[in-house]
């Protein structure tokens, strides 16, 4: 059975989710700012490395990089693909256009927003349906979940692909 870790980061945290097969067996959202107003690469790095270390997985799912080069997530996947290269370890990477055309039928909605495929993955998924974020308004700061929702929506869009 084929262990997937699937990665999501942000400006400010980092979320996770690992399936064995079809099955969700863990998931977690972690503050990458404890200290410091900002995350660093280097703190994201070494919960990277004590996950794969815990999990040792098959295939380590990933977003794409953004356009902006030195953005919270491009310095943490430049770093993770560094890492990646000295290892065996095989990785893929999804946009947001990947994972919504993976959605389209699942959730029965051209070019589904994220909020419909979160709550696809709460009844998917019944032990995330007490950490589902209400929908988001354009004022609002991303739900502290947010980040697990997209790493497990990372992970199914590359079960789906296969």
């Amino acid at each position: 059975m084929n262990t997937i870790l699937g990665i999501q980061i942000d400006s400010r945290q980092i979320g996770y989710a690992v399936f064995e097969g079809a099955n969700l067996i863990d998931w977690g959202s972690k503050d990458l700012r404890l200290r410091t107003r900002r995350m660093t690469p280097g703190t994201a790095i070494t919960l990277f490395g004590k996950l794969v270390d815990q999990y040792q997985p098959d295939v380590i799912v990933l977003p794409t990089r953004t356009r902006t080069p030195n953005s919270a997530r491009s310095r943490f996947l430049q770093s993770i693909k560094f890492e990646l290269a000295r290892s065996t370890y095989r990785a893929v990477s999804y946009g947001r256009r990947d994972i919504r055309e993976a959605f389209e039928r699942m959730v029965k909605s051209k070019s589904p927003s994220k909020y419909p495929i979160m709550k696809a993955l709460g009844e998917w998924f019944p032990e995330l349906r007490g950490i589902l974020p209400m929908p988001r308004r354009r004022w609002d700061t991303e739900h502290y979940w947010t980040p697990v929702f997209d790493a497990i929506s990372l992970a199914v869009t590359y079960l789906v692909t296969l």
